[in-house]
């Protein structure tokens, strides 16, 4: 009689794992998994054009700052909206020496001259965006000019 009972159990045990698995062990369906078709920074100074950069004289994307700010903090957009994996980091391309940049894309300024700002998205999608940060308004009169 115990045969039969710990038979029982055993394959109600088995029913009831195979059903636990295939509810709570699904893989997310690969349609449900939104992918970064694009990843552009913003300029929430500029009104116009819902925020886009402008583009200097080279067609590069390029932020202006007033001269003073010690600090700017970076805003920067996902396409589509959803994504799922909305991860980014930031690479130093030009200044590195004269500037900082944390996780969230706040830079610190260490002096006053144009720097260069990547950010990548997630390692899976690989979008990027490429902005060129620059000072206006008048120097301060105790500030040199690195490369000279």
């Amino acid at each position: 009689m115990n045969k039969k009972i710990v038979a029982i159990f055993l394959f109600v045990f088995c029913v009831i794992a195979v059903v636990a698995i295939g509810v709570f062990g699904k893989v997310p369906d690969p349609a449900s998994i939104i992918s970064v078709e694009e990843i552009i920074f913003l300029d929430r100074s500029r009104h116009e054009d819902n925020f886009e950069c402008e583009l200097n004289e080279d067609g590069e994307k390029v932020i202006y700052i007033q001269r003073g700010n010690d600090t700017y903090q970076l805003d920067w957009q996902f396409n589509p909206e959803n994504a799922t994996d909305i991860t980014v980091s930031f690479i130093k391309i030009a200044g590195s020496d004269f500037f900082d940049i944390d996780a969230n894309g706040l830079i610190t300024f260490k002096k006053e001259v144009a720097i260069t700002v990547k950010i990548q998205s997630n390692l899976k999608d690989l979008k990027s965006d490429i902005v060129n940060i620059e000072f206006i308004g008048n120097p301060s009169s105790d500030e040199e000019d690195p490369f000279d």
